[in-house]
Formats: C-alpha cells, sequence, structure tokens
C-alpha cells in the first residue's frame, strides 16, 4: 500500500523556516511605554485592511528571494526575524522585547570607531565619528562628521603607482594628512607610467617612456612615447587600443580603437608636474540619510557585526504583535 502525504489536506499549518517567503501583518510598538510607531494594519484595532509585510526569511544580506517572489526581502531587523522563524501559518504572538543590538542599532556618539578592512589593499581602516551636529528642527539636516584614519606618521605609501612606497606621511592633525614623494633612483628614468582609470583599474602608459626631473618641490613627468607606439586600455567588458599618431613638446595626440572598431580622437598633457608635498583632508561630512546608506554599505560589504543606525528607531527596545498570514514553502 502506498501512502500519499499531503499535509495542507490533514490540516497541518506550514511552518516557517529560512530560506521560506512569508507575508506577516505586524504592530511596532516601543517596549518602554508600549506605544504604537507603526503597523502594516489599515485599522489597527481592529487588525483589519492594510498590506501585509512580503519577507523573504535570510540572515544572508547578499541571498536574493527564489524566482517569482522578487517582491520578498530580508531587509528586516535580525530579533524579528529570527522571532518570526518556527512560527506557523495563521498563528498570532509576540515577538520581543528586541534590544538595539537586534533592532536598528545605536545611534552614534562622538567617538565611535568603525573598523574596516579595505577590501583591494588588505589594510585595517578606522572610521571615527568626530562631530554631530545636530538640527533640532529637522533631524533629517543634522550632519556626521566622520574621519578615516588610514596611515600612520613616518609611513610610506604608494600615492604613484610607478612609485612603490616612495611616498612618505609627514603630518596628521584632527582633519588633514600630509604626504611627501620621493621617486626610487631606478624609476627617475626610462621607467613606465602608471595611472588608474575611472573604474579603478591600473593602465600603464608607454613602457619605460617617462622620466622625471626633481627639485625640493616639485616632480616634472615627461611621457617620450615614440610615433606610432601603442598602449592598451582594458576594464571589464571594455577595450581600447591607443596609438600615438603625433606629439609636439607639450601634446601627445592618439587615436583610440574600442572593441567594435570605433575609432575616436584623445590627447593628453606630455608633461605633467606634480608637488611633491601634498595634502589631503581625512574628514567626509554626511547628512543624515546619506550617514544612513554609509552604514548600511558598510555593513553589507566590510563588517556585517556593526551596530551603529541612525533610523529614528536607533537605541530603542521594540516589541512586535506578529500575524503569520502565508507560508509560501520556498526553502
Amino acid at each position: 500500500v502506498i501512502t500519499t502525504y499531503y499535509p495542507n489536506l490533514l490540516g497541518e499549518k506550514k511552518t516557517v523556516e529560512i530560506g521560506d517567503c512569508i507575508d506577516v501583518h505586524y504592530i511596532g510598538r516601543y517596549a518602554s511605554n508600549n506605544t504604537i510607531f507603526e503597523s502594516s494594519y489599515g485599522d489597527i484595532e481592529n487588525k483589519t485592511g492594510g498590506t501585509p509585510l512580503k519577507i523573504f526569511v535570510s540572515f544572508d544580506m547578499n541571498e536574493m528571494p527564489p524566482g517569482g517572489y522578487e517582491l520578498y526581502s530580508s531587509e528586516i531587523i535580525e530579533g524579528l526575524l529570527e522571532g518570526l522563524v518556527g512560527l506557523k501559518e495563521g498563528d498570532e504572538t509576540t515577538i520581543g522585547p528586541i534590544p538595539p543590538e537586534k533592532a536598528y542599532g545605536f545611534y552614534p556618539q562622538v567617538g565611535d570607531v568603525i573598523n574596516i578592512t579595505d577590501i583591494p589593499t588588505g589594510r585595517e581602516i578606522q572610521i571615527q565619528f568626530v562631530e554631530i551636529i545636530e538640527n533640532t528642527s529637522d533631524r533629517t539636516k543634522t550632519l556626521f562628521v566622520i574621519r578615516y584614519d588610514r596611515y600612520s606618521l613616518g609611513e610610506n605609501i604608494t600615492l604613484y603607482p610607478s612609485w612603490e612606497n616612495a611616498t612618505r606621511v609627514t603630518k596628521i592633525n584632527e582633519t588633514m594628512i600630509w604626504f611627501y614623494t620621493t621617486p626610487p633612483t631606478d624609476k627617475r628614468e626610462n621607467f613606465t607610467w602608471m595611472i588608474k582609470d575611472s573604474g579603478g583599474t591600473l593602465v600603464p602608459y608607454w613602457e619605460n617612456a617617462s622620466s622625471v626631473t626633481i627639485n625640493d618641490t616639485t616632480l616634472v613627468v615627461t611621457h617620450n612615447p615614440e610615433i606610432n607606439a601603442t598602449m592598451n586600455a582594458s576594464i571589464p567588458g571594455y577595450y581600447k587600443l591607443i596609438t600615438v599618431v603625433n606629439l609636439t613638446a607639450d601634446t601627445i595626440y592618439m587615436e583610440a580603437v574600442d572593441s567594435a572598431g570605433s575609432i575616436s580622437y584623445m590627447e593628453i598633457d606630455r608633461i605633467q608636474t606634480i608637488e611633491r608635498n601634498q595634502s589631503q583632508n581625512i574628514t567626509e561630512t554626511h547628512p543624515l540619510r546619506n550617514m544612513g546608506e554609509l552604514l548600511k554599505v558598510i555593513k553589507l560589504l566590510y563588517n556585517p557585526d556593526i551596530l551603529l543606525g541612525v533610523d529614528e528607531l536607533a537605541d530603542e527596545t521594540l516589541l512586535f504583535d506578529v500575524e503569520i498570514v502565508n507560508v509560501y514553502k520556498t526553502s
């Protein structure tokens, strides 16, 4: 005898598991005073109307919902997501109290530090909140001043790709950093000049065709390609072959052929003057909305463990009254 098992026909309720998509009605309340701050119901008192929240149950921020469920999202707070797992279709319950570290995080304070690792270089970077300018009449206009600490005093860094570790950090204060560059002796005559294009790809100029003259304050780089010399500019999905067609004392004229065979013309300065002593602002100022987006990016790409947030519900412990309307077994 073969028995076919149909859970729904037997009246069993579907259980929420990781990977499922679910429709959830909710009422969000402050744990401190039970005040309602948000709800999916049209009529909160009678729990009717409105539109359920469409949730993809996943703790991986990079995971996408399955096909056909593109409107479902896992971008909800961790504590609510944890509380939904294990509930059954039709259940009504209260999830919480959910502390700030599993809700909307803690509102930044001056002195707070975020540690990240720069992916291309592997360098450890500290991002510090150095000033918060609160706007009491309009919170959205609050300004956050953050400082990036990438380098230490006396460290040698690569400011110019052609001259590896040839720039020394000479001074750092609260807002600025200063550098001084001394090209190595073997990269002063007949070396290859390199730059980073707009996509961050390292592009070499003509091989062994550049030279530099040095005094105490400036570096003067001169490019000396021959007529018909070529170089390649290649980034993902795009390619150009660039050929020198003419040059004067000041300008290099070039023909560029892209991967589709289209021809364009371009020119660059033959001589580049670089200040040996340079400075850079190490602070950035962000309005509240931009700060929120930056924190999301940092959490997604660099440090999933950061607990800072600028949402209005930051610092709050929360309760959620939930109703599991539908469970779609996509797990």
